[in-house]
């Protein structure tokens, strides 16, 4: 998760809020247009009467179109990591101040308005809008515009907001075969090569891509109750090791994906297990930061920032 504390909260600059028909409000201005010249022609007082009306109508309209943007604050927001390929989440909590807001859409800048969202002014709002991603690194989203047609669709309000949007994106995991590197435990103060944790069992748990097969309960399969994997506990004090070196691959991406995919099962077997890249090495451990920490070195490997908006 990427906070972004630092600029939040922010509030819709009036100063830079635009206004603009939208093609069904040029439509009618030019309808208005020609009933005017059409009464003018024929000295039609019904025919002014109407067309001051609904010139009235359109001038209301464009006052509660720009009333109904005004006072929007954002007050936080915040991303989840994904995996690349898979849509980054982006969180909003949105206020306004005075009254109900109807009919405002959030959206990206290269995205179309399709969901209206009703802001009360009795609580937090939470917006949500996607961005699908493509590649490991921090993922730039871009702007966020906030735009409404309300009442009548005659005329489009929008401002867009700059919050510096990002989000980490792991590499795409590849589930394979490779057994872990033994890590190194500490017994009477000496330092000895560790086993995976495989003396503790803890039970079975359905079988999942990646999964050795050494683990697989072949005397539960045959008995009918489907595929499960062995589980053990590497809590013992023993750790692994998972290597880049060990990789034959010389696929940069490839690795990446394959050390995401070890890193996955190791975290999800409730394994210690540590990290090694070219440069530098991460100390065993286990538990969810651990696991983030891993992840994030590896969807900055060799590229500390991708900006998604350039690619």
């Amino acid at each position: 998760m990427i906070p972004l504390a630092h600029i939040l909260p922010i509030t819709l600059n009036p100063k830079k809020t635009y206004i603009l028909p939208t093609r069904y409000g040029y439509l009618f201005i030019l309808l208005l247009l020609i009933m005017l010249v059409g009464s003018v022609n024929y000295n039609n007082n019904l025919g002014f009467l109407l067309t001051f009306l609904l010139s009235s109508m359109c001038i209301v309209s464009l006052y509660y179109t720009n009333s109904n943007i005004k006072g929007i604050r954002f007050v936080s927001v915040r991303a989840e990591p994904v995996f690349a390929g898979d849509p980054a989440m982006f969180e909003f909590i949105v206020q306004v101040i005075g009254s109900n807001r109807v009919s405002i859409f959030f959206h990206f800048s290269d995205q179309p308005d399709l969901y209206p969202e009703t802001l009360l002014t009795t609580g937090n709002n939470q917006i949500r809008r996607s961005k699908i991603t493509f590649r490991r690194g921090i993922f730039k989203p871009g702007d966020i515009t906030v735009s409404t047609v309300y009442p009548f669709g005659i005329f489009r309000a929008w401002s867009t907001v700059s919050m510096n949007l990002k989000c980490d994106v792991y590499p795409k995991p590849i589930f394979s075969s490779i057994d872990f590197q033994p890590g190194y435990s500490e017994q009477n103060g000496n330092a000895t090569p560790s086993r995976s944790g495989a003396e503790d069992f803890q039970g079975l748990a359905e079988y999942q891509p990646g999964d050795s097969l050494q683990h697989v309960s072949w005397k539960k399969l045959s008995a009918g109750q489907g595929l499960l994997t062995k589980k053990f506990d590497g809590s013992i004090g023993n750790s692994i090791v998972i290597d880049w070196f060990s990789l034959l691959t010389q696929n940069t991406e490839t690795k990446l994906s394959i050390l995401c995919g070890m890193i996955l099962k190791a975290h999800r077997m409730n394994l210690e297990y540590g990290l090694r890249l070219p440069g530098m090495t991460i100390q065993p451990a286990s538990g969810n930061p651990h696991r983030h920490r891993c992840l994030q070195h590896l969807s900055l490997f060799q590229n500390e920032t991708i900006d998604h908006d350039q690619t």
